[in-house]
C-alpha cells in the first residue's frame, strides 16, 4: 500500500511509531489466545490489547509535528529500499511476560527465527531516522507483540497470574509471519484504548 492518510497542514502533533503490522488471520489467532486467557482469569485484571492494535514496534517516535512526517517517510523509504533489506519470515508463538512470571507487568507473544534479519531491519530504521531528529534508542531491541498490561493488583495476584501464563506457554504456536513491509503508524490515545492509523508503508 502507498500513503494512506492525507497529511494535514496544522501543527497538531501526531503520536507516531514505525512497526511491522500483522495480517488479519494472525490477529484473529491472537484474539483467540486473549479470549482464552480472559476466560481462565475470570476477574479480568489485565488490560488486554484489542487484536487490531497488536503490532511489532521497530521504532517509537513520540509526538511528531506533521511538517516532519514527509522527512520521516523519505529517510525511511530510502533506507529500506536498499538491496540488503529483504523480506523474511518470523515464527510467532512463545508466550512470555516482562519482567518475570512472579511479578508480570506486560504479557507478550514472542517471535523467533530470522532474528538477524529482524535486527538488521530495526537498526536500519534507527539509523535512517537519527539524522531526522530521533535519537537512537539506548536500550537493546526486544522484539515482541504486547497482548496485555497488568495494573498494580498486588504481589499475590500477580503470582497467580504468572502461574496461569506459565500453564499456557506450551500451547501457543501461530506459524510464520511474513515480513514484507514496515508501516509508519499514528497512535491516538483514547479512554477505550489506543486507535492506530497507518500513515505510510515501506516495502522491503
Amino acid at each position: 500500500m502507498n500513503e494512506i492518510k492525507e497529511l494535514g497542514r496544522d501543527k497538531t502533533t501526531k503520536r507516531c511509531f514505525v512497526a511491522i503490522d500483522l495480517p488479519q488471520s494472525l490477529k484473529e489467532q491472537l484474539n483467540s489466545l486473549i479470549e482464552g486467557l480472559k476466560q481462565a482469569d475470570k476477574e479480568r485484571k489485565v488490560r488486554w490489547v484489542r487484536p487490531d492494535g497488536i503490532h511489532l514496534t521497530l521504532k517509537f517516535l513520540g509526538e511528531v509535528v506533521p511538517d516532519k512526517i514527509p522527512d520521516i517517510i523519505e529517510a525511511t523509504t530510502k533506507t529500506l529500499s536498499q538491496p540488503e533489506i529483504q523480506p523474511f519470515g518470523l515464527l510467532v508463538g512463545k508466550l512470555g511476560v516482562f519482567p518475570n512470571l512472579t511479578a508480570p507487568r506486560v504479557i507478550w507473544v514472542g517471535v523467533d527465527s530470522n532474528l538477524k534479519a529482524l535486527n538488521q531491519l530495526q537498526k536500519a530504521v534507527e539509523k535512517a531516522l537519527n539524522p531526522v531528529g530521533f535519537p537512537i534508542e539506548a536500550r537493546p531491541f526486544s522484539p515482541h507483540l504486547t497482548i496485555g498490561r497488568v495494573p498494580d493488583i498486588g504481589q499475590e495476584e500477580k503470582r497467580k497470574l504468572g502461574i496461569l501464563i506459565q500453564n499456557y506457554q506450551g500451547q501457543t504456536n501461530f506459524g510464520v509471519l511474513q515480513v514484507e513491509e514496515a508501516v509508519l503508524m499514528q497512535s491516538e490515545l483514547r479512554p477505550e484504548g489506543a486507535i492506530y492509523t497507518p500513515l505510510h508503508s515501506f516495502q522491503l
